[in-house]
């Protein structure tokens, strides 16, 4: 009796989805979110992505952006380094880390956290695997005056233009209306939950390539277009 249970345990464990990603490697790969009122004009928040570039080049490559001129929210690597903006009415959020923060074929986990106005950005960072730390800035600008509105623009991850893409895998898509700290960004490290601030919180290819859910409630699920399922993402089971 006892292998009979061990037998049908081990067929249970081997049946569980194997946690994957979408791989986005064309020119309109790209996972939509929509435009619903839930990711509108953000206040103070966190956006996480576990993610694999694969290309590294002088290009914006776009994890995520949600833009209606001239406000909205671009997150991106250009070569080896990482940019962050808001739009705000007198000075914009910017924030950039030194080059040589990521590299080619490497998963990554990246917090971006804009703290709202007054409050500096920052970026928490590491190879998956590693301790979440804190990289240099070439750049980090505080942000001043009023948030500019994005209302009615289309949350996009993976892509700006046919050009302006990202290339790789992306594992996890989260968005919080909170600007977490170290600490709560270490908690979300290798088991993102949703909180009351939650926005979008989804494991992209956890459904294949068909509607990608929204594990807060918030509604915001997303529709891929191109991007193909790709299995190599180094998340614990299940995720």
């Amino acid at each position: 009796m006892k292998r009979i249970l061990l037998s049908a345990l081990m067929v249970l464990v081997l049946a569980l989805p194997a946690p994957g990603a979408l791989n986005f490697n064309g020119t309109t790969h790209q996972v939509d979110f929509g435009s619903a009122a839930s990711l509108d004009d953000l206040g103070p928040s966190t956006f996480m992505f576990i993610y694999r570039p694969t290309t590294l080049d002088v290009t914006f490559r776009y994890l995520w952006r949600k833009f209606q001129g001239p406000g909205g929210t671009n997150i991106n690597h250009h070569d080896s380094d990482l940019d962050f903006a808001r739009v705000y009415s007198t000075t914009n959020m910017v924030i950039t880390s030194t080059g040589d923060v990521i590299s080619a074929g490497n998963w990554y986990i990246t917090f971006f956290v804009d703290g709202g106005v007054g409050v500096a950005p920052r970026i928490y960072h590491t190879q998956l695997g590693n301790t979440l730390t804190e990289p240099s800035y070439a750049q980090q600008d505080t942000p001043v005056g009023a948030l500019t509105t994005d209302a009615s623009a289309t949350a996009l991850v993976g892509i700006r233009d046919a050009t302006r893409r990202f290339v790789g895998d992306i594992a996890v898509v989260a968005v919080w209306e909170e600007a977490f700290s170290l600490d709560q960004c270490i908690q979300q490290y290798w088991r993102a939950f949703p909180t009351v601030n939650s926005r979008v919180l989804t494991h992209l290819g956890f459904n294949g390539t068909g509607t990608q859910p929204d594990w807060t409630g918030s509604g915001n699920s997303g529709t891929v277009t191109g991007a193909t399922v790709s299995t190599h993402a180094p998340l614990p089971q299940p995720f």
